[in-house]
């Protein structure tokens, strides 16, 4: 069983289903890709609500050189 709790990483599998109740768009600029997950019924892995990811790279670490 996986586990995360981020809502794209359960429902963003390229391929599955989205069970009843979950949306999911994904859009890209450039280099920066941004997931929006929205969750309409009670029930499932996450709350009911909106989740938004957006990764970031290692180069994005404060304050430390390489």
């Amino acid at each position: 069983m996986r586990q995360t709790d981020l809502a794209d990483e359960l429902f963003g599998t390229a391929g599955a289903a989205l069970p009843t109740g979950v949306r999911l768009a994904t859009a890209r600029q450039g280099a920066v890709t941004v997931t929006r997950v929205e969750i309409t019924q009670e029930g499932l892995a996450r709350p009911k609500g909106r989740y938004v990811t957006c990764p970031a790279s290692r180069c994005w670490t404060s304050g430390t050189a390489g």
